[in-house]
């Protein structure tokens, strides 16, 4: 966590005055809000001269609090949830729900053309084979020896 300087010059008279150090008495006693602390990370009380009196009392159920604030938590991802399924369209056709290998009876012959120029060598022989068993598209199959041969035999091997 970067911290200015002005910052750990202010930590450190809060820490000293608190007490913090060995040899000499506290300074200053915090002083919790009597509505008790809203938040832990954000704590509301004060800083004074004196140590509060013994009956001092936040009025603040720990476990109360702890409880009110799952259920808050609780009802946030909820309302997040809720706002994700409203957005969310219908038709899922354009996020990924799940990875799949390139089939080319599922594209057009310009999609898989444009496939095949930035395959590898395996990649445009698995292709190439699947479209002589299925669909059998001429545009494609009549470039299987100009596909192949831009890949040469070692361009695998290149790749890292």
């Amino acid at each position: 966590m970067a911290v200015p300087i002005s910052g750990l010059k202010s930590w450190s008279v809060r820490l000293w005055n608190g007490g913090a150090r060995r040899v000499a008495e506290q300074r200053e006693f915090y002083w919790p809000p009597k509505a008790g602390e809203i938040n832990p990370l954000f704590a509301a009380g004060d800083w004074k001269d004196q140590p509060p009196p013994p009956d001092w009392s936040t009025e603040v159920d720990a476990q109360a609090l702890a409880s009110v604030m799952q259920a808050e938590l609780s009802r946030q991802l909820q309302q997040r949830e809720t706002v994700a399924q409203a957005t969310r369209p219908a038709d899922a056709r354009g996020f990924v729900t799940r990875i799949t290998r390139f089939d080319p009876a599922d594209h057009p012959v310009t999609e898989v053309l444009a496939h095949l120029r930035t395959a590898s060598t395996a990649e445009v022989q698995r292709v190439i084979a699947l479209e002589a068993d299925g669909s059998k598209r001429s545009g494609i199959l009549k470039r299987r020896d100009q596909l192949t041969a831009q890949k040469g035999p070692t361009s695998d091997s290149t790749r890292d």
